[in-house]
């Protein structure tokens, strides 16, 4: 499988992207079935980039990989009163 991100042949300098899809465990059996990935413990908290470059502390989340070291975790986080199904780039 050639997952392109991984390997660095596609979308180089994404910071971060944000989908209308908010159950993350359905996300990651539907998607992430054969990608290689990490799921994070929901008492690890950590500080991502998320809209408009501001930040927010997330807990857990789905990493994945890059050949060169970066990491995209994937996480939902809280709009008011709306959740957000996010992946930053760091």
């Amino acid at each position: 499988m050639d997952w392109k991100w991984i390997a660095m042949k596609t979308h180089l300098k994404l910071e971060y992207l944000e989908i209308d899809y908010r159950d993350i465990e359905k996300f990651r059996a539907l998607v992430l079935h054969d990608i290689p990935h990490e799921v994070v413990d929901r008492r690890v908290k950590r500080t991502f980039k998320t809209r408009r470059n501001e930040t927010q502390e997330i807990s857990g989340g789905i990493d994945i990989k890059r050949i060169d070291g970066k990491t995209a975790t994937l996480f939902v986080y809280r709009v008011f009163s709306t959740d957000r199904f996010a992946m930053s780039i760091h």
